[in-house]
């Protein structure tokens, strides 16, 4: 009988969160209806809808992409945002810029734009399907129209291009390994902290996958480097060095989608920015007490998790532990909010039919819901929006998700981690520290695992 009532209430869980994220998609389309403009917590100015895309593209007709732009992103990106853009429109010197002319001009990349999202998600469709058709539909609905993927698309970023990617390689559809590889190659060729995922395959002694991936990887990067002429890895890390001296700058407002707590920990230590005055010292002192330690404990659960998968890989599934690698990546580094969707993919790739992996999936479902909740307003801007094709005044605001967001990502690493840990331990009072055959070709310091 309580088992009975544990899948009953399992079976009820996940149509529940698909009809939160509905609601949310319902609740954006009808306030975008009403203002001319998203709501939050998509992107604020309005008047940048689909401009990292049309940035790339107008550097993809430029040759001044590493030395001007001083861009972080592999070559592979200009290549693929020269081929489906119209070079005709990036020429005008219009006083709004070149980017911005070309975005009302270049109907091709918008069209490309649009396309690579219906391909994100019909992959990832047919990715839950296989791995499990219970549930495919509510998983495949809740990352395609959820925040991150929408957020993606608001932007026109190239990130749905590597997911495709991506989701290729770590996804049930493509069983030839070579081609695996390809797919990976690809997605780390768009975005270079992909690369972290790889690494994740050592802790299960998979020696060729992880060759197979690198030596696919470079050879597509020195192609395109080739063809492009442009981003040489000395110029990639000045470029990383300079943008992460930016990106630690003062500025309130990478607060407001972020993957990690890294710009709270920033912007909660000075005082004289707006957030400081907003909330107040007896807030705000111990918020920062709270993200930073919260923070430590997370990246440390990924740790200790990485340990217990390298005792026992058998028993701890190669697609969480890259999923916990690029957690760490993300805990570490500062990717913005879209990037939660490599986590959620990965996520809904779990079978989340108990305890902890299910509290995960959920964790998962809550990324993908697309409503905020003001906390307190700083200011207005008047903002022309390119989807209404009108002046909108929009709030500037401390908004709930700000704070939440990241708390509620950390619980998948977490969660991952207890069970990576519970299996592990498990098995070792189960099997002992016998000698398996299967890796006895480890390490001599790992013999005795």
């Amino acid at each position: 009988m309580p088992n009975s009532k544990v899948s009953f209430i399992s079976k009820l869980v996940e149509p529940t969160l698909f009809f939160i994220v509905a609601a949310g998609l319902t609740y954006t389309m009808a306030f975008l209806w009403r203002n001319y403009y998203l709501p939050e917590p998509y992107f604020y100015l309005p008047s940048d809808t689909y401009m990292d895309w049309f940035n790339v593209a107008e550097w993809s007709h430029d040759s001044g992409a590493y030395s001007s732009w001083r861009s972080v992103y592999p070559p592979l990106n200009f290549l693929f945002a020269g081929m489906f853009s119209l070079s005709e429109c990036y020429v005008s010197p219009s006083p709004a810029g070149i980017a911005r002319y070309a975005r009302s001009c270049d109907w091709l990349s918008l069209v490309t734009i649009h396309v690579v999202y219906v391909l994100c998600g019909v992959v990832t469709a047919l990715s839950f399907a296989k791995s499990q058709a219970s549930t495919a539909f509510y998983r495949a609905f809740a990352l395609t129209a959820g925040l991150p993927m929408t957020v993606a698309l608001e932007r026109g970023n190239l990130i749905m291009v590597a997911f495709l990617g991506f989701a290729l390689g770590y996804g049930p559809l493509l069983k030839l390994a070579r081609w695996r590889w390809v797919a990976l190659a690809w997605a780390v060729n768009f975005k270079i902290y992909l690369v972290a995922s790889l690494f994740a395959q050592l802790l299960h002694r998979r020696w060729r996958s992880f060759e197979g991936a690198i030596v696919a990887s470079t050879i597509l990067y020195v192609a395109t480097y080739l063809i492009y002429n442009g981003g040489s890895p000395i110029e990639i890390i000045n470029n990383i060095i300079d943008y992460s001296a930016i990106a630690e700058n003062l500025d309130f407002t990478n607060i407001f989608y972020s993957v990690s707590y890294n710009p709270h920990i920033t912007v909660l230590s000075n005082p004289i920015l707006p957030i400081d005055v907003t909330l107040g010292q007896n807030v705000t002192e111990p918020l920062l007490f709270y993200v930073y330690y919260y923070t430590r404990l997370t990246q440390a659960m990924i740790v200790f998790a990485a340990v217990a998968t390298w005792l026992r890989p058998e028993v701890v599934s190669p697609l969480r532990s890259v999923n916990l690698a690029m957690c760490f990546t993300f805990l570490l580094a500062e990717p913005n909010g879209y990037s939660y969707i490599f986590i959620v993919f990965m996520t809904f790739l779990e079978s989340g039919k108990a305890g902890f992996g299910r509290a995960a999936v959920v964790a998962a479902y809550i990324l993908c819901v697309q409503v905020d909740y003001p906390i307190s307003n700083i200011t207005s801007l008047i903002e022309d929006s390119f989807i209404g094709g009108r002046l909108v005044q929009v709030p500037l605001n401390i908004s709930v998700g700000t704070f939440v967001r990241p708390s509620i990502f950390y619980l998948i690493p977490l969660f991952l981690s207890c069970a990576t840990i519970l299996a592990v331990w498990k098995d070792i009072r189960t099997q002992g520290w016998k000698e398996r055959r299967r890796f006895r070709h480890d390490l001599p310091l790992m013999q005795g695992a």
